[in-house]
């Protein structure tokens, strides 16, 4: 199987039981709605003090971040404890996928619920990972071109940076790929999950990149395509007087297109898995 093979199998799990799209539909349902109605709001009240000025949006924008600032953060931290039970969900989905056609949503939550911590665990290991690399590429690049001001030097460094910065994180996100995926596939605990992944990026780089790129390009395809979509119903039912119902039903179709799209691309580290690194581990069994 090629790597479009990989994308390919993915899509066929995914349209073989639309119903898995339901429960990262209620997630993305739940937070956007949360970005539309704050987005509102801030429409509202800049209309209504009638701002003009750079300065006054910013108070009434900060304004607007006091009052709701339980209500975001009561979100922000549900979407921290409940994303992992996703993803999760999805790895086991796309795991049955592989071997029969139906899956089991109560099946897949089970699993994601035993690597619940697992999983957890492994988000905030990640999330560190990520922010010392950003750290660390700020310090030697963009802190010294700060300190070295708009000069020739400066800029050169930024340049130098910015394309070091995209190898070290492209790098860096073809060695964590699996490191999800391992933790309910091979049953590991976060910090052998990381050196797993590592391990299996460093022996299938050369793949993992193709995957990376090739998933990036289509991402990029999604958003231009999903936004012309929704704005084309929304302005045309906008024009006919119809605002609200142009609004409702293309952020409906935004989080079910976004829902699908997000389901599909989280199983492709599993079929990845399935294709690339299962079948050599069953061939070495075999051969002991």
């Amino acid at each position: 199987m090629g790597i479009s093979g990989i994308f390919g199998r993915a899509l066929d799990i995914l349209k073989a039981n639309p119903k898995i799209i339901l429960p990262y539909f209620v997630f993305t349902a739940l937070v956007g709605m949360l970005s539309i109605y704050f987005s509102l709001s801030l429409a509202g009240s800049v209309k209504g003090a009638g701002v003009n000025t750079i300065a006054s949006f910013v108070s009434v924008l900060l304004v607007m971040l006091v009052r709701l600032a339980p209500l975001l953060i009561s979100v922000t931290i549900l979407g921290i404890l409940v994303t992992p039970l996703i993803v999760g969900m999805y790895i086991d989905i796309a795991d049955q996928g592989c071997q029969k056609k139906t899956v089991s949503l109560r099946k897949a939550f089970e699993v994601a619920k035993s690597n619940y911590s697992n999983m957890f665990l492994l988000s905030i290991l990640v999330t560190i990972i990520w922010i010392v690399v950003f750290a660390v590429l700020g310090v030697v690049f963009a802190l010294p071109a700060l300190m070295m001001g708009a000069g020739t030097g400066g800029i050169l460094l930024l340049i130098v940076g910015a394309i070091v910065s995209i190898v070290v994180l492209a790098v860096l996100s073809i060695y964590l790929y699996e490191a999800y995926a391992v933790v309910v596939l091979e049953r590991l605990g976060p910090i052998r999950a990381v050196r797993r992944s590592l391990q299996i990026g460093r022996q299938k780089l050369g793949l993992l990149f193709k995957v990376l790129v090739l998933t990036v390009l289509v991402a990029i395809g999604f958003v231009i395509a999903d936004g012309i979509l929704v704005g084309v119903v929304e302005v045309v039912l906008g024009l006919s007087g119809h605002s609200w119902l142009g609004l409702g039903i293309g952020q409906t179709l935004n989080f079910l297109f976004s829902s699908a799209f997000s389901a599909w691309i989280i199983m492709i580290p599993v079929v990845f898995y399935k294709e690339y690194v299962g079948k050599g581990k069953a061939a070495k069994g075999r051969r002991k």
